[in-house]
């Protein structure tokens, strides 16, 4: 079988392509040798016998890059427009003009060239629905194991002193019905905060009420605990590694407690962070003056 690429061919190729661009070539080679080529073959032969452009990177003296948004293309997006939305359209484009582009990329287009959708979203005047007419429709599969049952409410809609449970297992309870539209959740109390604010009173503005073992249907006094914003930020690099155990944790809570105190003396007394850290212990050993 005779080799394509003889040793004439492949010199013309060198030296050609010093001088154009892989898409102009295929013509040329046509044009010299009387033989139809691709820009991939052509491509596929400068990469497999190395063959150096010797031209610097970017435009060759005198050209000037190709426009990607010709009259001709803005004028068919503005045809069109109306008719698709981006990527049915993106996929018109391509198949008319034999391009490659994403959808982000015609989105860009459009928007700089001010090519609007005539489309507002909103129905139309005369306009008709699908289900125009089908009382009763049923959407099969197990659709009718959503339906929203006769006499179910939504949680806000639910009567004063009601319980909830959210999707995270948590328990609320509805003490008053006072909030304004949109607002409902104001209404609501966490059971784990009422049963502590219950027993030791009102919760101080900035506290949080924790879970000691994590089960938010552990709202027993016994598993609860109350700390700042400060102690909670040093509680949590305390537990990471702690098994959710009541009285593990609630050791952990005094420890947060007392290290609060000592960095809130510490910055009393103007000390740095290192100075602070050394004087209440945190550093190690080998790293205290």
């Amino acid at each position: 079988m005779r080799k394509f690429w003889t040793p004439e061919r492949l010199a013309w190729l060198e030296e050609t392509y010093r001088q154009h661009r892989i898409a102009a070539i295929p013509a040329l080679f046509a044009a010299q040798f009387g033989i139809a080529v691709t820009e991939s073959s052509v491509k596929s032969a400068i990469m497999k016998y190395r063959l150096p452009s010797g031209r610097p990177k970017g435009l060759l003296p005198g050209e000037r890059p190709a426009p990607v948004w010709t009259p001709e293309r803005l004028e068919w997006l503005r045809a069109h427009r109306g008719e698709l939305t981006i990527r049915p359209l993106t996929a018109a484009f391509n198949t008319h003009f034999g391009t490659s582009h994403q959808p982000h990329a015609l989105a860009n287009a459009l928007r700089k060239h001010g090519i609007a959708s005539p489309r507002t979203g909103q129905f139309q005047p005369g306009f008709t629905p699908w289900n125009s007419g089908l009382k009763g429709y049923q959407a099969g599969g197990r659709s009718a194991e959503s339906h929203w049952q006769p006499g179910n409410k939504v949680w806000h809609q639910l009567p004063i002193w009601s319980y909830r449970q959210d999707p995270d297992g948590y328990w609320f309870f509805k003490f008053r019905e006072a909030s304004p539209a949109g607002y409902s959740r104001r209404d609501w109390i966490a059971v784990h905060r009422l049963h502590w604010a219950d027993a030791h009173g009102p919760i101080p503005a900035g506290q949080v009420v924790i879970l000691l073992d994590t089960d938010p249907s552990h709202v027993e006094l016994d598993n609860l605990a109350c700390l700042t914003r400060r102690e909670l930020v040093i509680f949590n690099r305390l537990v990471a590694r702690v098994p959710p155990e009541r009285e593990l944790r609630r050791a952990l809570v005094a420890r947060a407690k007392l290290l609060a105190g000592a960095y809130r003396a510490s910055d009393r007394l103007g000390l740095s962070v290192t100075k602070r850290r050394e004087a209440i212990g945190v550093l190690p050993a080998s790293r205290r003056s």
